[in-house]
């Protein structure tokens, strides 16, 4: 039976020497799951559109009832505008 130090063996690997700890995420968006926006293309509006999810930087959409829209298609947040129900 080996003689060992557990304080020499620690149970966890911190990489880079860095304190654990959770990482910055790469991208900001803009539009959150659930918000409603528009579509521009070609200079028009389409929607209103609900934010489905986010991922790469890019936006899937759907519509009131939750189903996907536009086939699923992920759209750049410059693509997008945020609704106003007031305008």
């Amino acid at each position: 039976m080996a003689d060992q130090n557990p304080v020499d063996e620690p149970e966890f690997i911190v990489s880079g020497g860095k304190r654990p700890g959770v990482e910055q995420y790469d991208v900001n968006y803009k539009y959150a799951p659930g918000d409603k926006v528009f579509l521009l293309s070609s200079g028009q509006k389409l929607g209103p559109y609900k934010v489905e999810s986010t991922n790469g930087g890019k936006y899937v959409l759907c519509d009131n009832s939750g189903i996907t829209a536009r086939g699923g298609q992920a759209y750049q947040e410059h693509e997008l505008t945020l609704y106003d129900p007031f305008a």
